[in-house]
């Protein structure tokens, strides 16, 4: 297991330099969840002040952008990487072993918030379901972020709805996959470039939606002793943003 501090900046900095308002200092949030969507909710409750620690897979390459620098930049700073997981706290846990279990369950136990974009069924798989966080802690708030009708194939939602739910199906002639694709199963746009990703509104603003809801779920907490379940989908919110 190791441990590791992701962004230059401290917890609680805002992004231009200032410090930012604290409203979630003292509030503990555990997360299991990678590429951008989820971890940007996690992002923005560390800027807000919250403690976060993410948990990372030991040698199943951890967070999965690592390896993917946006644009192929040479820049030692990882964008896609530092932006939705600034201000957070890592640790690599195998919990699939119980000594990683026994971890995840202490780290469980304190937390204010648990925060993952694990499918249904993994989730199930790994015990790591609504029912089995409450079961160590009865007053954690059970957050999730899910994708599309796709999350059984991971790594295919994302490409889906940046064609279904953004200015590219505008940009891009839509048509079956070329023959010999490595996924001939979705029907997305045959170009999707660097440019019209960018006009994709699913990640970033879904994840600040999420935190949003989790503010929300942690004020009520307070006001009625309830622990809610928050959950948002990356589908909904991209197309009631951009339709």
């Amino acid at each position: 297991m190791g441990r590791a501090t992701y962004g230059s900046s401290s917890r609680g900095t805002g992004a231009e330099g200032g410090e930012t308002t604290g409203v979630m200092a003292g509030v503990r949030v555990v997360e299991l969840a990678s590429w951008v969507f989820v971890p940007t909710a996690g992002a923005v409750l560390a800027q807000w002040g919250a403690d976060v620690i993410k948990i990372e897979h030991p040698w199943l390459v951890g967070q999965a952008t690592r390896p993917a620098p946006a644009g192929g930049s040479p820049d030692p700073l990882d964008e896609l990487l530092e932006r939705a997981n600034r201000g957070k706290r890592s640790i690599a846990l195998d919990i699939t072993q119980a000594p990683g279990r026994r971890v995840l369950r202490g780290l469980a136990s304190r937390a204010d918030v648990f925060l993952t974009d694990w499918p249904d069924e993994v989730r199930r798989r790994e015990q790591v379901d609504v029912a089995d966080l409450r079961a160590w802690n009865e007053q954690v708030i059970y957050a999730h972020g899910a994708g599309v009708p796709l999350d059984d194939a991971p790594g295919r939602f994302e490409r889906a709805e940046t064609a279904r739910t953004s200015p590219v199906d505008r940009t891009a002639p839509v048509g079956p996959p070329a023959a010999g694709a490595a996924d001939e199963t979705v029907d997305v746009p045959r170009s999707l470039s660097s440019v019209a990703r960018l006009l994709a509104v699913g990640d970033r603003t879904a994840g600040a939606l999420l935190a949003g809801g989790i503010a929300g779920a942690l004020y009520d907490r307070e006001r009625s002793g309830r622990a809610r379940v928050v959950e948002v989908s990356l589908k909904a919110c991209a197309a009631f943003l951009a339709h």
